[in-house]
């Protein structure tokens, strides 16, 4: 039961960074032979990532039962599941090395990035601010630059305007997990929403929202945005309603979204087979 949990804990993050990688390529007609393997790649790499992330704060998760059983680092196996995620994230950094020195260098970020945002001393998640740009900045929308880069792609007006909305995406996530968890983290740690409160993330969230919608539907009514992606939108569609009707401090819809991810992992098969 421990590896599996190992394996699915935060399965929405490294399903999201698959089909928005696949999506990234797919846009540019690049998914086919050896790139198939890059959205994979980089899913496991966004595992990786969180998995340390889970390490890094066992000690805290331990004292808090509903964070202690979905921690598999924060149980009377602490030392098993760590050999394990050393073994395994050596195995996912040597399938980096198959695409070559750019892979490396995109594996070499994400490590650094995720060690500065979830290890002392710089433990940038406990830092207001920084917790929340450092998801807008990397989380959603460096797989989506990252696939470009491996492929030797250019990059096009639409491109910045899908990292834009992919950075928000990644913004709201981030602002959702901390309403969620601001009783727990005030006793602990300080994050933008235990500084600023709930109904300021929560109002933060809201406008974030907005302006996702706003770009969908100005990108879809300009013809920026490609048929391709239409159904990426429609799926997004019921997350954001949810964010701006439900009531402040209310987490979100487990089940919502785990139906989303079941939708996004179809909505990339697609993609794949008609790619």
């Amino acid at each position: 039961m421990s590896l599996l949990w190992l394996i699915f804990n935060h399965a929405d993050a490294w399903i999201v960074t698959l089909v928005v990688s696949a999506v990234s390529l797919a846009l540019r007609g690049r998914l086919d032979g050896a790139a198939l393997g890059i959205p994979i790649m980089l899913a496991l790499g966004a595992w990786l990532a969180f998995a340390i992330n889970d390490r890094c704060d066992a000690q805290v998760d331990a004292s808090d039962p509903r964070k202690a059983h979905r921690s598999v680092f924060a149980g009377p196996r602490r030392g098993l599941m760590t050999a394990i995620l050393v073994i395994a994230g050596a195995l996912v950094i040597a399938v980096f090395g198959v695409y070559g020195p750019r892979a490396w260098v995109i594996a070499a970020i994400a490590l650094a990035a995720s060690w500065a945002y979830s290890a002392p001393p710089l433990r940038l998640k406990a830092r207001p601010g920084w917790d929340l740009f450092t998801h807008a900045a990397l989380v959603e929308s460096l797989p989506y630059v990252a696939a470009i880069w491996l492929v030797d792609s250019p990059l096009t007006a639409f491109d910045a305007l899908a990292w834009s909305a992919l950075a928000l995406a990644s913004l709201s996530a981030q602002l959702e997990q901390q309403i969620r968890d601001a009783a727990f983290d005030a006793r602990f740690e300080r994050t933008f929403t235990t500084v600023y409160g709930v109904a300021t993330s929560t109002r933060l969230l809201r406008i974030a929202s907005v302006a996702l919608i706003g770009i969908g539907v100005t990108s879809v009514l300009t013809g920026v945005t490609p048929p391709l992606l239409w159904p990426a939108l429609l799926l997004a569609t019921p997350m954001i309603a949810h964010r701006l009707t439900r009531p402040a401090g209310q987490p979100r819809s487990e089940a919502l979204i785990r139906l989303l991810l079941a939708a996004g992992l179809v909505y990339v098969g697609g993609v794949m087979l008609l790619a």
